[in-house]
């Protein structure tokens, strides 16, 4: 297997003195130094914030830090390990990006495992339109990455108790739709298999519903499909 290389970008970022042009009017070292183009000289008769191309200050009192890669090690590349990356430090200055190289190997055939967590409230209606057609598709690409692939499906609305839902929600009242269930937390409905047939009647069996508010109950229902 060839070695793919990639690079990863980090960067700090103020919006709000990104755009100053005027060095000079920074007061503080630590707004001065969030613009590219400024420098902090500690010069007493003339210390302050200045423009780095054009600053009269010593060499040594103007301080202009850069983003940097102090420290970077890597693993040697195997069957066992596919990531050279083992341990790195960076130093980040605010606004002023910092990358490096990562080198990879994809192992050959590794277990792959995709669980699907679909938000079935009604707003999400022609998503879940969308998912139910792709799902014959998902396990034939899937066997495509890897051939040893396990694939399950989970759906979530939001806490079935009030303020989130109302009574009669619960009850079914409040469903203009032809078909909708009532609403629930979180359903596991598919656990991790390599039935694509299993996994397809399900999705295509899901049903939307409904809740109170916009927010529906991701973070709980991510949390319960980890656990």
């Amino acid at each position: 297997m060839l070695y793919s290389a990639f690079f990863l970008s980090f960067l700090l970022f103020s919006p709000a003195l990104s755009q100053v042009t005027d060095c000079t009017k920074l007061l503080t070292c630590s707004d001065c130094i969030t613009v590219l183009q400024c420098g902090w000289c500690f010069t007493p008769t003339q210390g302050g914030c200045q423009n780095a191309s054009s600053s009269k200050c010593s060499p040594a009192d103007f301080f202009v830090p850069t983003s940097e890669v102090l420290e970077y090690s890597e693993f040697p590349i195997d069957e066992t390990n596919q990531i050279s990356l083992q341990n790195i430090n960076i130093r980040l200055r605010v606004n002023e990006p910092l990358s490096f190289n990562v080198s990879i190997k994809a192992a050959e055939d590794f277990p792959l495992d995709v669980y699907v967590l679909m938000d079935l409230s009604a707003s999400f209606r022609a998503d879940l339109t969308t998912v139910q057609a792709l799902a014959p598709q998902l396990p034939l690409t899937l066997r495509n990455v890897s051939s040893d692939f396990l694939i399950g499906f989970g759906t979530y609305v939001d806490k079935p108790t009030l303020p989130f839902t109302s009574n009669s929600q619960l009850k079914g009242y409040e469903c203009s739709l032809p078909e909708c269930d009532t609403p629930f937390a979180y359903h596991h409905i598919v656990a991790l298999t390599n039935s694509s047939d299993l996994f397809n009647s399900s999705v295509h069996d899901a049903v939307v519903s409904t809740n109170v508010d916009n927010p529906e109950g991701t973070i709980e229902a991510m949390l319960q499909a980890v656990v």
